[in-house]
């Protein structure tokens, strides 16, 4: 809906919010939302929010980018508000004799610009020139 704009946390609250359960940042971000409804998969929260049964989703950009694209929709919106936290990396540590390499690599693709190319092209930012 063109007439939702959310540019902070306390936007959501007016409007039936839906989430993947199990997300932990999101169920202790919004622990208080009065209307909150949780989704096994992000192919159901899709659903929930076609079948109005919510008003927003609160989903990774990729992943709502993705999903919109394979069901055909054309009007996704992406609000202001998000929640910006890095990426990581757990190893069993059965592999930690292979830490020290992989450290070296991810340095290597954030010094040499590869990183944002690849994360840009998930995500729509601008590349480097």
């Amino acid at each position: 809906d063109e007439k939702i704009t959310i540019n902070s946390k306390s936007d959501l609250y007016p409007y039936r919010l839906g989430y993947i359960k199990g997300w932990k940042i999101v169920e202790n971000l919004l622990e208080f939302h009065p209307d909150i409804y949780g989704a096994a998969t992000p192919d159901l929260l899709i659903e929930m929010l076609l079948q109005d049964r919510v008003d927003i989703i609160y989903v990774h950009f990729a992943q709502a980018q993705y999903l919109a694209e394979k069901r055909g929709i054309k009007h996704l919106l992406f609000s202001n508000y998000s929640v910006e936290n890095e990426l990581f990396l757990y190893l069993n540590e059965r592999h930690e004799d292979k830490l020290p390499a992989l450290a070296a690599a991810i340095r290597s693709i954030k010094d040499d610009g590869t990183y944002e190319i690849i994360l840009g092209s998930v995500v729509n930012l601008k590349t480097p020139e």
